[in-house]
């Protein structure tokens, strides 16, 4: 019985709190990295940056193949499609996070910043419930219950109390914003998805920078096929311009690969809800800490902006608590189920 084996009952009982630390990082990462894409993006516009970011992680992960035993790891993505112990279609996380970068680029100026993070938001939470429910990634089902749904309903509720008062425009005002408003929704959605698809392939290679790599690799195949015609449209930006981008700017894709690494491990042990929620949380308090610390938003830091984080925090708090338990009920059950094939 492996839960008898000395601290192995210490080790899954800290599991989720770390999952949902390194969650903690990642929303400090996520956050960080849009002030560095906001700031490169003022210089040379939106197309570049993508190009940049995921460029710049994927030459990150590939130089990490120097190393043999990650070579390794790589490989066994190729061992376990031949023997189907994975499908093509788990190694496509990485498409979701080229379109997002491509649709927040597209959609940002047409309905505001606020109005894509809700909306982006929403979708996300959505979906969470959904893929813990089907189980589409490594962690054990996850009924959607009342408690679950509720911690959902009221991150999007903080989340609408933060940004509101920056949203641009009605939703419903024709299909010139109601479009872009889809297509964040779509997104969001999807990165729910992605985060399982990443867990998932983190079972193979047993390695998140592995799993990161395999994601980068699809991402920049996406951000080429889709960010390269608006590019060239648009106008390629001057060498004169692109020097001045400052330094620290360029450094999104190597937090991309910290952030992605990460969330493939913690997925596993959290669930995509818990994890979603608790990052999304950091993000926001993140972003607002750099609004108070170096203001570059048009938006004031309101009464209302506090207490929707207030309320996201809240609600990250109650999910991660739900996953905490329902992690110590199934190792009871696993416990109860040993001692009765002992018996």
């Amino acid at each position: 019985m492996p839960t008898d084996q000395p601290g192995a009952a210490d080790r899954v009982r800290w599991e989720v709190p770390l999952a949902l630390l390194a969650a903690v990082v990642t929303g400090a990462c996520l956050a960080l990295q849009s002030r560095m894409n906001g700031v490169f993006s003022g210089h040379t516009g939106p197309w570049l940056p993508a190009w940049v970011s995921f460029g710049s992680g994927w030459l990150i992960l590939t130089a990490c193949w120097a190393v043999p035993g990650y070579r390794h790891r790589v490989r066994r993505v190729r061992t376990a499609l031949r023997q189907g112990r994975l499908a093509w279609w788990q190694l496509l996380g990485g498409i979701n996070g080229a379109l997002f970068v491509t649709v927040q680029a597209w959609s940002v100026p047409v309905v505001g910043v606020a109005t894509f993070l809700l909306v982006a938001v929403a979708g996300q939470t959505a979906s969470a419930l959904l893929v813990d429910r089907i189980g589409i990634g490594s962690a054990p089902r996850m009924a959607v219950t009342g408690s679950r749904i509720a911690a959902a309903a009221l991150a999007v509720a903080g989340v609408s109390l933060m940004v509101w008062p920056g949203a641009d425009g009605d939703l419903l005002a024709g299909g010139t914003v109601l479009l872009p408003a889809l297509a964040a929704l779509a997104v969001g959605m999807g990165l729910a998805f992605q985060q399982a698809l990443n867990g998932r392939l983190t079972t193979i290679t047993r390695d998140g920078l592995a799993t990161a790599w395999v994601n980068f690799t699809v991402g920049l195949a996406m951000v080429l096929l889709v960010a390269t015609p608006p590019l060239l449209v648009a106008g390629v930006p001057s060498v004169g311009t692109v020097a001045e981008v400052p330094v620290w700017a360029w450094w999104g894709g190597a937090l991309g690969v910290v952030v992605i690494g990460l969330s493939a491990w913690a997925v596993q042990h959290s669930g995509v809800l818990a994890f979603g929620l608790v990052s999304i949380t950091t993000q926001l308090g993140g972003g607002l800490l750099l609004d108070l610390l170096t203001p570059t938003a048009d938006r004031e830091i309101t009464l209302t902006v506090l207490a929707g984080a207030a309320v996201t925090v809240v609600a990250a708090c109650w999910a991660g608590v739900a996953a905490q338990r329902a992690r110590r009920r199934r190792l009871a059950a696993t416990r109860r189920a040993d001692g009765a094939l002992v018996d």
